[in-house]
């Protein structure tokens, strides 16, 4: 799925949207996967309004990519310390 920033097209960035804002997340006994999976899909739900209604705007599009990174890290930071590069001490 491309990143819906980034989409060059709106109808593309559209489609991201709205699998974000209705596809579950699969289940990690590492995350919080449920609490994360609702906090993207409101972040994506609330992206899809602002677009509908017209309020969207391009900084608002940015905050709600950013929000939509965090959101996302908070799953993928946890999944990947028990790859390669915890066995070095580091993390990503």
């Amino acid at each position: 799925m491309q990143h819906p920033r980034h989409a060059p097209h709106d109808a593309t960035r559209r489609v991201s949207f709205d699998v974000l804002a209705s596809a579950p997340l699969p289940q990690s006994s590492l995350t919080d996967a449920p609490a994360l999976a609702a906090q993207l899909q409101s972040l994506a739900r609330g992206a899809l309004a602002r677009r509908a209604d017209g309020s969207e705007t391009i900084d608002g599009r940015a905050r709600a990519y950013g929000a939509m990174l965090v959101t996302c890290a908070a799953c993928h930071v946890p999944l990947n310390q028990t790859g390669p590069a915890s066995k070095t001490g580091t993390t990503p």
